[in-house]
């Protein structure tokens, strides 16, 4: 004769079926313990275990006082971030080390937050390796004592690409209501570009050439070789800088230099934070940008570039004080210990201060006389 289910066996029942037992199974297991219980009961017991767990364990959200960090934990996650200052809240939560108490990361979060921790995005900086720092350091010193003249003398060169399209941000004052995929701009997934290189002497801009495609050393032989004879007179050549690309190193390229008897500044590699002409290009594309819309098409805009680039007068002053800079970077060069310089040219940002105020005087009339307008309402 079998025996009645307790509760006991009822419990055993529901831990079978959370462990994914069939029921068919469970009444073999009773049946061999001499305990009754059918299918038909089995079921009955599970279902009606699930509708009490329903009932009696809803989630009710956080309640009660929310736990402290003690004075332990606080010194274990405080010396954790001084070790590890890049964690995440995940990660900072799931270590032992930084969360001896085991609380949530927002318990953690909330204790930083109070005690002058906040996270700020970490800045980027380019890789230098240290053989080229020393590099580029015992180069600064050569140019600063051996080449001085030959700073102020040579004619700069390098390349860069443009693009034909509106980089300015747009504003617009909408109300919630308002869907702002009605005033989105349109921009082209692949806008049109092309590749210039120019040459920069103290006195000014000598020449911009625009390249078709990638430049390689037989297109840039032949930008030499047409730059030379046009201006090889003028400027005599006293000595020409170029960087390290492949295309400036080729065997053809070294010919050329050596066929012509032209002189060239030494350059050291990942160091276009001393050329002075990497500042002009920074300040053409800013100056292309806030004259986007008046180029029709993009012969004019290449036309604009070009203008812009040989006659601007910012442009202008700004190449010769690049180039009257370039011992004073050197320097600075050699105090960071061969790192990048940073603050390339702070004038291509704010030189145009005086606008950027009005700008700003504008908003904050316009944003008053809304805000009295709805006020009025």
């Amino acid at each position: 004769m079998n025996l009645p289910l307790t509760d006991f066996n009822r419990g055993f029942i529901v831990g079978l079926k959370i462990g994914k037992v069939s029921t068919s199974e469970i009444e073999r297991i009773l049946q061999e313990n001499q305990l009754q219980g059918c299918q038909k009961t089995i079921n009955r017991i599970w279902d009606q275990w699930v509708k009490e767990r329903r009932q009696t364990c809803q989630f009710k959200g956080n309640s009660g006082r929310k736990p402290k960090l003690t004075e332990e934990s606080q010194l274990a996650l405080t010396q954790y971030l001084q070790q590890n200052g890049t964690s995440s809240r995940k990660e900072l939560q799931s270590s032992p080390e930084a969360n001896p108490q085991q609380v949530s990361g927002r318990t953690l979060t909330n204790f930083l937050n109070n005690n002058g921790f906040n996270q700020q995005s970490v800045k980027q900086q380019i890789y230098i390796s240290e053989t080229n720092k020393q590099l580029r350091i015992a180069w600064a010193r050569s140019l600063l004592k051996n080449r001085r003249k030959d700073i102020y003398g040579s004619i700069y060169s390098d390349e860069s690409w443009l693009y034909f399209e509106d980089q300015n941000k747009s504003f617009k004052w909408v109300n919630e209501n308002v869907n702002m995929q009605k005033g989105c701009k349109t921009k082209e997934r692949w806008p049109q570009k092309c590749m210039v290189w120019g040459a920069i002497h103290k006195d000014g801009a000598i020449s911009l050439k625009f390249v078709e495609g990638n430049l390689n050393s037989a297109k840039y032989y032949e930008i030499l070789l047409k730059f030379y004879l046009k201006y090889g007179q003028n400027y005599a050549f006293t000595c020409f800088q170029q960087d390290n690309a492949p295309a400036h190193s080729s065997e053809q390229i070294r010919d050329f230099f050596k066929s012509y008897e032209i002189k060239q500044l030494p350059w050291a590699s990942q160091s276009p934070d001393i050329n002075p002409i990497e500042r002009v290009w920074s300040l053409l594309k800013y100056k292309l940008s806030k004259q986007f819309h008046s180029f029709q098409t993009f012969q004019d805009f290449k036309r604009g570039a070009k203008n812009l680039f040989l006659t601007g007068k910012q442009i202008q002053q700004l190449i010769k004080n690049s180039i009257e800079s370039i011992p004073n970077n050197l320097m600075k060069l050699i105090e960071k210990q061969g790192n990048v310089i940073t603050g390339m040219q702070k004038k291509i940002e704010m030189e145009n201060d005086i606008q950027y105020l009005f700008c700003i005087m504008r908003q904050v009339v316009f944003t008053q006389a809304v805000y009295q307008q709805m006020v009025m309402y």
